[in-house]
């Protein structure tokens, strides 16, 4: 849902909508509004701009603003991930002063069209094409959908429009049939001009423009039949029907390989009791094969194999799937517990019994949230089906509870390496350590059996970073401004990033002590700093730092184009 939502929505009011989501998912009781969503709401001045593209707010309050511009069609300059169809810039108003007048650049969407051929030059109609970006997630660079056009003509011809501008994979993406089978069943996806790999691929450069004549060769390969069965399945899903082995992903055993998370592969199995499955028309390669389900009290189960698969069938692999558990972390602020505030009891959920409790319930201020580091970790997120879902689509987690004296729990968490990530920090407030059983884990732990309880150490004396960003010819400039840890502390709870206002000003707080390297990007992927592949070409332009604890630091930095 965070990656989804408008720019600058607050994380707050995501927070809220997501556990409502989990809720009506799970058949829970509807957690109800947390004081987040009950603070006075942020007014918004709607203007039309004239002919010229003139507009003005008066009578504003001083304070900090963000200006969005919507047309249809249309975008702002390249900015996070460059998917949002308007542009928002921040201003300052100050009292007494004359604030600059603004100049919004939009760009039309661009459009890419082309051809789908086979082997043999011939047309295919009804193919699927995808536009992709780059996008990052949990520091490893994937596939993210841009467009989709409709299925290819009876001449094999596609169109997908307004793009945004920025840089695009295309690939006429093949879908595998359950039934009988179809003539597309013997291509494989492939990239432009005619890769079955985005790294060899050739990217489209889109500024508003249209890009015809991307014409797309499909790749025929060898594929293969994988199968096996899935042990220690529960005996019922979360709907109560007899569990079976039915949804799986396959993804490359290299992290480093571009690929698209979304797709998943259905079991083709005429007999499946007893977990048995079948997954057909698997290219050649190295992968980790997944399965996941929920058990009917929706306790998710999960669990992975290695395979390599040859140019033959690949038999009796086995998939052992291990129960989440859950995992506690204790909170404590300058010794102390973190902050809370008390919220309304649950309502009465009218598909169910009232539940018992009916007190307020706390509410923290510092929001912890539990993320894999496994190179999977975003699969199980977007439209997939209820019972490989632990609520909303999202992975994790399904649900966190709250207790007064700081503990937090984590419910539901599955195997493999996770990170707790903090948000919602005081301003000057940092992480300063992590650790369970006398160890740190900060840069994230192990969940095989339960883990014991986690000491997350916050500090209030953090540092201040505050300074201007400038362009080649020395002009304030808006840019995403980035701080990065040394090497030995490259997690994102050291990270620290912040979009300057439209005079270049910007001000990052809550640093904790140690050395760092601030950079301004004039367009970046969202947290693509975080990939050291994204970084490493960048590494000597940072502007070198050293915080202390409590300091302010002022600095003029020249932002990358």
């Amino acid at each position: 849902m965070i990656a989804s939502a408008p720019f600058g929505y607050p994380l707050d009011a995501i927070a809220v909508n997501a556990r409502r989501r989990e809720a009506l998912l799970l058949g829970l009781p509807d957690p109800g509004p947390s004081a987040a969503t009950t603070r006075t709401a942020v007014p918004q001045l709607n203007k039309q701009s004239d002919a010229s593209g003139n507009f003005s707010f008066q009578g504003l309050a001083p304070g900090r603003y963000r200006v969005r511009v919507v047309r249809e069609g249309y975008f702002g300059p390249p900015r996070g991930d460059g998917s949002l169809p308007d542009s928002i810039t921040a201003v300052n108003v100050v009292a007494g002063q004359a604030t600059p007048a603004l100049t919004i650049a939009l760009t039309r969407g661009g459009l890419i069209s082309g051809t789908v051929r086979g082997a043999s030059g011939q047309p295919l109609p009804l193919m699927t094409v995808r536009t992709y970006r780059v996008a990052y997630e949990n520091s490893l660079a994937i596939l993210q959908t841009a467009g989709t056009a409709r299925p290819t003509d009876d001449r094999g011809e596609y169109r997908v429009f307004n793009l945004p501008p920025g840089e695009y994979y295309v690939a006429v993406v093949i879908g595998l049939s359950i039934g009988a089978a179809r003539p597309q069943d013997a291509y494989t996806t492939t990239f432009y001009p005619s890769e079955t790999d985005a790294q060899s691929a050739r990217r489209i450069s889109l500024k508003g423009n249209e890009v015809v004549a991307i014409d797309i060769d499909v790749r025929a390969r060898p594929t293969a039949i994988v199968s096996g069965r899935v042990s220690n399945l529960p005996d019922f899903n979360i709907v109560g029907r007899p569990q079976s082995a039915s949804t799986f992903f396959l993804l490359p055993a290299d992290p480093k390989v571009l690929r698209d998370s979304s797709v998943t592969f259905l079991s083709t199995a005429p007999d499946r009791s007893n977990g048995q499955f079948e997954i057909r028309g698997i290219v050649p390669g190295a992968y980790n094969l997944m399965a996941c389900t929920n058990d009917n009290t929706g306790r998710v189960f999960e669990g992975r194999a290695r395979i390599d698969v040859a140019a033959v069938d690949l038999r009796d692999v086995v998939i052992h799937m291990q129960p989440a558990v859950d995992v506690q972390a204790r909170v404590t602020v300058d010794g102390a517990a973190p902050p809370f505030t008390m919220g309304p009891p649950p309502p009465q959920n009218v598909d169910g019994p009232r539940p018992q409790n009916q007190q307020p319930i706390p509410l923290p201020s510092i929001r912890l949230s539990m993320n894999s580091l496994e190179p999977y970790a975003g699969v199980l997120r977007g439209d997939l089906p209820l019972e490989c879902s632990t609520g909303a689509g999202s992975r994790l987690p399904s649900q966190t509870t709250f207790e007064p004296n700081g503990v937090y729990t984590f419910l539901n968490i599955p195997a493999g390496r996770h990170i707790i990530q903090v948000s919602g920090l005081p301003r000057n407030a940092y992480v300063a350590d992590m650790r369970m059983e006398g160890a740190s884990v900060v840069d994230g732990f192990n969940v095989a059996n339960p883990p014991g309880e986690i000491a997350v150490t916050i500090r209030t004396n953090g540092s201040t970073v505050e300074g201007t960003v400038r362009d080649a010819q020395g002009n304030s400039a808006a840019a995403t401004v980035v701080l990065v840890p040394q090497q030995a502390r490259r997690n994102a709870n050291f990270y620290k990033s912040v979009v300057s206002d439209s005079a270049g000003q910007f001000t990052v707080s809550g640093i904790a002590p140690g050395e760092y390297s601030i950079f301004a990007w004039q367009s970046v992927p969202n947290n693509a700093w975080l990939n050291a592949d994204f970084l490493a070409p960048y590494e000597d332009r940072g502007q070198r730092l050293t915080v202390s604890p409590g300091m302010t630091a002022k600095v003029d930095i020249r932002a990358i184009r």
